[in-house]
C-alpha cells in the first residue's frame, strides 16, 4: 500500500517521510499477533505510541528483506492504534547510495497464514489505513559532509497539521513469468541489539563513537520561533583541508579545535519532541539554540545505542602488558560499530559493505564469536551483485550506484574460502562455485599471450584501486598502470588462490631484489611498495628463506611506498606465511600506528592515516585475528610463546549460523 498521491519530483530533499496509521478496538488481547513488514526503503512501527521495530534490513531487487514482529506485548484492551514511518529515498537520483531504492514504492503488511482472521484485517495493507505526506521534513542534500547517507533533516514549522488520506493498494502481476519486483525473505540475520546510554558529560574526554537513536526532550513551548541545530562529529578537529574527504585531525580531545560534521535543523512549533528517524553517528555532538518570542526549557536528551548483536565469547589477557588490552578492547568496539545492516566501511560517511573491508571484518568476527550470520548475509548480497556483462561483482552492495573494482571480486572470491575454511558447509558454498569461477574467468580471459600476466583495464567505470597511499592519491591506484597496464599487485592478487602465472610474475615484475608495482622493464625509482613484497609471498612467488629476507629488507626500505592499515592484515598473514622468526621479530614494531592512535585519544580505529577522513573502521581491528589466530596457535602450528611472558586466551569454537559449540581456553 502507499499515499495515493505521492510524487518524486521535489528538488530540495533526497526523499520523503509517509506515515499510516489505523485504529481499532480489542475486547481480548491475543496472545500473539504476528505480522510481516517490509518498506522501501525504511519504516519505524510503533503500537500505540511504543516504539517496536526499525527496519528492514538493507536489501536490492534480488533480496529484499521483511520482518517477523509479534505486537501482542503492545496491545491493549479497548482502543489500540498502529502506526508506522515510512523512509522513501527518490527512486533514479545520486542520493543515498548507501541505501538502495527499488523503483516501485510501498509499505507491506501481511498475516502470517495461521493468523486468526478476527485479527487479520486489522493489521494487514488495506484502503482501511489512512497514510499522510509530512512535507515539512526534508533529507538534508545539501551538506558537504554527506555524500552517501542523506539521513540528516531539517524540519520546517508546519504551515497545517497532516492530511490523512486512505491508503492505495498497489497492484502488480506476477502470472504467466512476469518477475516480482522484490524477491522477498525472511531476515537473515537477528534484530538489532539496542542499550539506553546518558550522556555523562559535556566534553567527556572518555567518549567514544556510537551508533544510536536520539529524542531530544523539550518543554513545550508557549510559541513558536525557537530553533535547534544538532552537529554530528567523529572528533574535535582543525577545519578539513578538503571536505569530507581529508582531516587535520590530532589529539581527538584537544577542545582547542572545533567540530565538524552534518547536522539536523529543527524549527520547534508546538512539539516538545524531536527525533531523527536513522540513528545518527557521533562521538562529539553540538547544540545550538535560537531562541524565539519564548523561553525553551531543554529537560534532556534519550539516547538508545543500536549495533549488531555481537556476542564476543573471545577473551586475551598477557599479564604485564596494558598494551595488547587496549589493543583488543578498542578493536572489539570499532568492529561492533561496524556491524548493523551490514558489515559497513566508515560508518560516519558511508555504511557501505565494501568486498575487501568486508572479508576482514568477517574473518574478526569468526575469530571472536564463531557467529557467521551476517557474513553469510553480506556473501549473499555481493553475489547478487555479479554483473554477467563483466564478469564481476560489484565491489560493494547493496547500493543503488553501481561500482566496479575488480580486485574487490577476488576478495569476495576469497570470503566464501574462508567461510567452507571455518565452518566447512559445502551445500552453502556450493551456491558462489559459479560465480567464483567467472571471476576468476574475467582475469584469466585478460591474460597477455605475451608476458603471461593479466592486463588490467583502463577505462570509465573500472577503479583499480589498490591502497589508501599517500604517494598514490586520489583514488589509491598505482600511478605506473597508466604506463604500462599491469600492476604486478592484480596479478599476485590473482594467484593468490592459484598456481598459475607465479613464473610470469618473476620473470617480468621481480629486478633481482624486490617486485617492481609494474613491469620491471618500464619501472622507475618510483615503482616500488611494500604491497608487491608482501603479495609476493602471499601468491607463493617466493617462500622460505628467500621471502623471510625479501619482507625484511623491504621493511627498512623508506623509499618504498608503505602499506596503509587496510592492508596491514596482509603483511601479517605474509609474516607468518613466510615463516622462521620474522613474525616474532616484527610483532611489537607492528603495532606502531596503532600507538600513534592511543596517543591522538582515539577510541576506535581510524579509517587510514593519510586523509583521516573517518574514525572508525573494522580493517584495523587486527589485533583481534593475530591475537586469537597467532599468538594463540589457532592457524599457527602452535602458540607463539616468544610474545608474552603469561597469556589466556579463550577462544570459541562455532558450528555456523550463530552456532556456538564451546570455548577452548589457552594458558
Amino acid at each position: 500500500m502507499w499515499h495515493p498521491y505521492f510524487e518524486e519530483s521535489r528538488q530540495d530533499t533526497a526523499g520523503l517521510f509517509v506515515h499510516f496509521r489505523r485504529e481499532f478496538t480489542l475486547a481480548e488481547v491475543p496472545a500473539t499477533l504476528r505480522i510481516h513488514i517490509t518498506a522501501d526503503m525504511k519504516y519505524q512501527l510503533y503500537v500505540n505510541g511504543q516504539f517496536v521495530a526499525f527496519g528492514p534490513v538493507k536489501g536490492d531487487r534480488s533480496l529484499w528483506f521483511f520482518d517477523e514482529i509479534d505486537i501482542a506485548p503492545y496491545l491493549t484492551i479497548g482502543k489500540n492504534v498502529i502506526a508506522v514511518r515510512v523512509l522513501r529515498f527518490f527512486y533514479a537520483t545520486s542520493y543515498a547510495p548507501s541505501f538502495p531504492q527499488l523503483p516501485s514504492v510501498g509499505l507491506r503488511m501481511v498475516a502470517p497464514r495461521d493468523t486468526d482472521t478476527r485479527y487479520k484485517a486489522l493489521i494487514e495493507s488495506s484502503t482501511n489505513r489512512q497514510s499522510a505526506i509530512d512535507t515539512f521534513t526534508v533529507l538534508r542534500v545539501d551538506q558537504p559532509e554527506d555524500h552517501f547517507l542523506h539521513i540528516y533533516e531539517r524540519i520546517s514549522r508546519p504551515a497545517a497539521p497532516l492530511a490523512w488520506t486512505p491508503a492505495k493498494l498497489l497492484q502488480y502481476k506476477s502470472s504467466t513469468g512476469n518477475a516480482p519486483l522484490w524477491q522477498l525473505s525472511p531476515r537473515l540475520i537477528p534484530q538489532p541489539r539496542r542499550s539506553k546510554l546518558s550522556l555523562a558529560a559535556v566534553r567527556n574526554r572518555c567518549s567514544t563513537i556510537t551508533t544510536a537513536f536520539l529524542r531530544f526532550r523539550f518543554q513545550r513551548p508557549a510559541s513558536s520561533g525557537s530553533l535547534l541545530k544538532v552537529t554530528y562529529s567523529e572528533a574535535y578537529e582543525s577545519e578539513p583541508e578538503s571536505v569530507p574527504w581529508v582531516r587535520r585531525k590530532g589529539d581527538r580531545c584537544d577542545y582547542s579545535k572545533d567540530l565538524f560534521g552534518p547536522s539536523d535543523v529543527y524549527e520547534f512549533e508546538d512539539v516538545e519532541t524531536f527525533a531523527p528517524f536513522h540513528y545518527r553517528t557521533f562521538r562529539g555532538i553540538r547544540l545550538e539554540f535560537t531562541i524565539g518570542s519564548a523561553d525553551l526549557v531543554f529537560l534532556d536528551i534519550d539516547v538508545q545505542s543500536v549495533t549488531h548483536p555481537l556476542d564476543v565469547h573471545a577473551t586475551f589477557s598477557a599479564a604485564g602488558d596494558p598494551l595488547s588490552s587496549r589493543l583488543w578492547n578498542i578493536s572489539i568496539r570499532t568492529l561492533q560499530n561496524c556491524m548493523h545492516d551490514c558489515y559497513e566501511d566508515c560508518l560516519f560517511y558511508e555504511q557501505l559493505q565494501y568486498a575487501m573491508d568486508t572479508r576482514s571484518s568477517a574473518l574478526f568476527t569468526y575469530c571472536v564469536s564463531c557467529d557467521d550470520r551476517l557474513a553469510r548475509q553480506a556473501i549473499l548480497q555481493l553475489h547478487s551483485s555479479f554483473n554477467a556483462h563483466l564478469d564481476l561483482t560489484q565491489s560493494r552492495a547493496p547500493t543503488h550506484k553501481p561500482q566496479y573494482i575488480p580486485h574487490f571480486s577476488l576478495y569476495w572470491c576469497l570470503m566464501v574460502c574462508d567461510h567452507l575454511e571455518y565452518f566447512d558447509d559445502k551445500r552453502f558454498v556450493a551456491w558462489f562455485v559459479p560465480v567464483v569461477d567467472a571471476v576468476l574467468g574475467h582475469f584469466h580471459a585478460r591474460l597477455d599471450d605475451r608476458l603471461g600476466l593479466v592486463t588490467s583495464e583502463l577505462r570509465a567505470g573500472i577503479w583499480n584501486f589498490v591502497d589508501w597511499a599517500e604517494l598514490w592519491k586520489p583514488h589509491g591506484i598505482p600511478p605506473s598502470i597508466e604506463r604500462t597496464g599491469i600492476l604486478t599487485f592484480a596479478n599476485q592478487l590473482y594467484a593468490y588462490p592459484l598456481d598459475s602465472i607465479r613464473t610470469s610474475l618473476r620473470e617480468h615484475c621481480f629486478d633481482g631484489s624486490f617486485y617492481t608495482d609494474t613491469l620491471v622493464s618500464a619501472s622507475t625509482r618510483a615503482d616500488y611498495s611494500q604491497h608487491c613484497q608482501t603479495w609476493a609471498v602471499l601468491c607463493g612467488s617466493v617462500s622460505g628463506a628467500h621471502a623471510q629476507d625479501l619482507l625484511a629488507r623491504s621493511i627498512q626500505a623508506t623509499q618504498f611506498t608503505p602499506e596503509s592499515i587496510a592492508m596491514s592484515f596482509y603483511r601479517l598473514r605474509a609474516l607468518s606465511e613466510a615463516g622462521g622468526t620474522l613474525y616474532e621479530e616484527q610483532f611489537s614494531a607492528f603495532w606502531t600506528p596503532w600507538r600513534r592512535q592511543l596517543d591522538s585519544n582515539m577510541m576506535t580505529w581510524v579509517e587510514d592515516e593519510v586523509c583521516q577522513r573517518s574514525d572508525c573502521h573494522a580493517w584495523g581491528s587486527v589485533p583481534l585475528y593475530e591475537f586469537v589466530a597467532e599468538v594463540a596457535g589457532v592457524h599457527a602450528h602452535s602458540p607463539r610463546l616468544e610474545l608474552y611472558k603469561e597469556l589466556e586466551v579463550r577462544v570459541p569454537i562455532g558450528v555456523g549460523g550463530g552456532g556456538l559449540r564451546g570455548v577452548v581456553c589457552v594458558e
